[in-house]
């Protein structure tokens, strides 16, 4: 079919034509309210991360107790290209890569299968994660909790700030990093074991089996089933001094009587430094298609509200959702030269600003147009995606120019 043909028809059904363009706008407008937004778009890498953690044991250790069975396990995984591991103290990652398309939830459901696997043969207290890495997982928020000492700042970002900012719609993940945890720390006297007659491995073996708290029997109070609980826990350091971890000519050995007990803090291993000093770092992430700026302006919302003790205070440091506002601002300018420069050139050579306005539409419709386009791949506005639709503003605007110049030529000719 000839141009000329296809100008015709679409003349003779300008009306369709004129009722499909409006409601693709439609439908495009309606796309943009519902895409989501981000730094990077919404895709999916064949990797798989573990990260296992068990106390401060020796990499040595880590390598043939934790890291082999893993490994070993985590080989079956069907797949698995590639299996790379980093070991520190108390620490093992091992990174799982996968075959270009596989279904990634389908495989990390099959890692966490394998790992299940895995665990008899782990020693006890290991913790393990496993999670697959998309762009949803780097920070869009962090903020720097300040004042008090280390070990209020961290059970104030442990305590306060993380379960309030979990509990926001799109927060997928809250990491709080710096800081001192609490700890009681039990430093044994070997010559006090030895003139008791104790090994430094019965210590721990001993206070393991007198903190408990379990249910040991039930019975009928009303009608009502009563769970009999038995605990024998330390309140506090001084009690904890107290709990008998051996047994003497002279009755009971308390741990007081073989250790020194008192409040501390883990070795450090990670410093979070802010212009006011020390700090402890809270770092937020969003779920997989989640809107980064609705993340941010609840997170917010709930940070100026958050009461922290005397002295501790939240500080904003970084903010993905300001980024992306300012590349959707970067937009709606390109769009507004673009409209103002057509609708002035085609003014000046053709002296026709109707023509102008009608070439500057195509702007806006190309736009709305592309969102829902976005919409339908199932896509987000991100930084590439915006940076592509302001360049291609461009190239929009060159044609609406030659094209409108052509028929304005052809009709003044009399075609």
């Amino acid at each position: 079919m000839s141009a000329d043909g296809l100008s015709s028809r679409l003349e003779r059904h300008r009306t369709l034509v004129l009722t499909i363009t409006i409601g693709l706008m439609l439908a495009g407008v309606l796309s943009l309210r519902r895409l989501g937004s981000g730094i990077y778009p919404e895709v999916e890498f064949p990797r798989i991360v573990v990260v296992a953690r068990s106390g401060d044991m020796p990499p040595e250790q880590m390598q043939a107790s934790v890291v082999r069975p893993l490994e070993e396990s985590l080989a079956t995984v069907i797949g698995v290209r590639r299996i790379r591991t980093r070991i520190i103290r108390g620490a093992a990652e091992i990174a799982l890569q996968f075959a270009e398309g596989t279904d990634m939830w389908r495989s990390l459901q099959l890692t966490d299968a394998a790992i299940g696997r895995a665990r008899d043969q782990l020693p006890a207290g290991t913790e393990i994660e496993s999670d697959k890495i998309t762009p949803a997982d780097f920070p869009i928020l962090s903020f720097n909790v300040i004042g008090g000492n280390p070990t209020s700042r961290r059970e104030a970002a442990e305590f306060i700030v993380r379960p309030a900012f979990s509990r926001a719609p799109g927060v997928g993940r809250v990491e709080v990093v710096g800081g001192d945890p609490r700890e009681v720390e039990v430093v044994v006297d070997p010559d006090r074991l030895a003139a008791l007659h104790l090994r430094p491995s019965q210590v721990p073996q001993r206070l393991a089996g007198a903190i408990v708290r379990r249910a040991v029997g039930r019975y009928d109070d009303r009608r009502q089933l009563v769970t009999v609980m038995a605990e024998t826990e330390a309140a506090d350091t001084a009690a904890l001094r107290r709990l008998p971890v051996a047994s003497g000519p002279n009755g009971s050995i308390a741990l007081g009587d073989v250790a020194q007990v008192f409040e501390g803090a883990p070795d450090r291993t990670l410093a979070v430094h802010a212009p006011e000093g020390d700090a402890v770092q809270v770092s937020v992430s969003r779920v997989v298609g989640a809107s980064a700026p609705d993340v941010v302006r609840e997170v917010q919302g709930i940070a100026a509200g958050l009461h922290l003790p005397e002295g501790i205070r939240l500080v904003l440091i970084y903010n993905q959702g300001e980024l992306i506002r300012q590349s959707i601002l970067g937009i709606r300018d390109a769009i507004l030269i673009g409209i103002v420069l057509t609708i002035g050139v085609l003014a000046f050579f053709l002296r026709d600003v109707r023509a102008g306005i009608l070439a500057a539409l195509s702007v806006p419709v190309t736009l709305l147009v592309t969102f829902l386009a976005v919409d339908l791949a199932g896509q987000t506005l991100n930084l590439m995606s915006l940076g592509g639709m302001a360049v291609a503003i461009g190239l929009v605007i060159d044609d609406a120019i030659v094209v409108v110049e052509a028929i304005t030529r052809r009709i003044e000719e009399g075609e």
